[in-house]
């Protein structure tokens, strides 16, 4: 239950900055996990509104983006999505070896990215 001032856009405006939040605190805190797991530096982390993407690495600038409606899936679907960025830095492709960075990290990928194909829809169009 989200409780809050404010009507029409307002509340709006202020629900989904308290989103913002969370998913900022939730994903650093699974970003720095997964970090000190494969023995990374620290990577600067940005929380944005994109249109189709979960996440983006940029091993280049050490920098992650994600974002912010995946706090509105289940908790393991989030430390996926850290750890998928995560591997990124290991592996900038989606080769074998870097799926087995993955399931280093979060076991088996599958299930995370079937929920996220399937439920995805409806959370890119929450506020839309």
């Amino acid at each position: 239950v989200i409780q809050s001032g404010g009507e029409g856009e307002a509340f709006a405006r202020r629900v989904e900055n308290l989103f913002k939040r969370l998913a900022r605190q939730v994903l650093v805190e699974r970003t720095d996990h997964h970090l000190r797991t494969l023995g990374q530096r620290p990577v600067k982390v940005s929380i944005a509104d994109t249109k189709s993407r979960w996440g983006s690495c940029s091993p280049h600038n050490r920098s992650i983006r994600y974002s912010w409606r995946v706090i509105m899936a289940p908790p393991a679907v989030a430390d996926y999505l850290a750890a998928h960025e995560v591997a990124h830095l290991v592996h900038a492709d989606h080769s074998p070896a870097y799926w087995s960075v993955v399931q280093r990290l979060v076991g088996d990928h599958r299930p995370f990215r079937k929920w996220l194909r399937e439920n995805g829809p409806a959370l890119h169009a929450v506020g839309r």
